[in-house]
């Protein structure tokens, strides 16, 4: 697979909304990270299914009781606020007109009138709906904008589009509702056990995080097109990594 330096630990990434005053509004959840095993990845508590990929709908998959899977994860981290949203939309966008399967979600920002804050909607690959997820607090107003119900909406609404199988999952960001546990977490969790690879976007406070959640093992990439394009490229082919 194609790649790019990882952009370290201290990098600063504007990007969306600040979610650290969200803590006390994440339920507990299993946080268990990917096991490593031999450059392999085993997900936890999908060994105990018959099929990874019949809990989520997708036809001819194959079993995974006791198997174990490459992971296909990378992920982008920009300096600029706004950056990676834009680059994750047109890479989608760029991806749906080759043709792709696309299953997942991407961000729009709109400025507003909250003091250099913005709206936030997140598009459900590939054609929709689209959610709000940003609420408005009110100027001088402190705390978490982000709206959790309308999240979890459209966590649904990827996880109802996955009945066909995607060729890419793409979802706007890791960030702290998956660090605690929720959002698209479980849904990148599945994907990778059915060989579905996923792009994700991450921000310098989720970074370590998400580094053990994907037990250290997710792609760094560049954050431009070309090397986007490179790692999907680089991919298997489905059924190449069948047990």
């Amino acid at each position: 697979m194609g790649g790019g330096t990882n952009p370290g630990r201290d990098q600063h990434d504007g990007d969306g909304v600040e979610l650290a005053a969200c803590a006390d509004q994440a339920r507990s959840a299993s946080l268990a990270p990917l096991k490593q095993a031999d450059g392999l990845i085993l997900i936890p508590g999908e060994t105990e299914h018959p099929s990874a990929g019949a809990v989520l709908g997708f036809s001819g998959a194959p079993s995974f009781k006791g198997r174990k899977t490459k992971m296909n994860l990378a992920y982008v981290m920009t300096r600029q606020r706004g950056a990676t949203d834009r680059l994750l939309s047109g890479f989608a966008a760029d991806c749906t007109a080759r043709g792709l399967a696309l299953a997942g979600v991407v961000q729009t920002n709109t400025d507003c009138t909250d003091a250099r804050l913005c709206d936030m909607d997140v598009r459900v690959l590939p054609h929709g709906p689209e959610f709000r997820i940003s609420q408005s607090l009110g100027p001088g107003a402190r705390g978490c904008r982000l709206d959790p119900a309308a999240l979890e909406e459209a966590v649904v609404a990827v996880e109802h589009g996955l009945d066909r199988r995607p060729d890419l999952l793409i979802v706007n960001k890791f960030g702290k509702h998956e660090a605690d546990g929720r959002g698209f977490r479980e849904v990148i969790a599945r994907c990778l056990a059915a060989d579905v690879p996923v792009l994700t976007g991450v921000n310098a406070r989720n970074l370590d995080a998400f580094l053990d959640f994907s037990a250290g093992m997710a792609r760094a990439l560049d954050p431009d097109p070309p090397a986007l394009r490179a790692w999907v490229a680089a991919l298997p082919a489905r059924g190449d990594d069948a047990a």
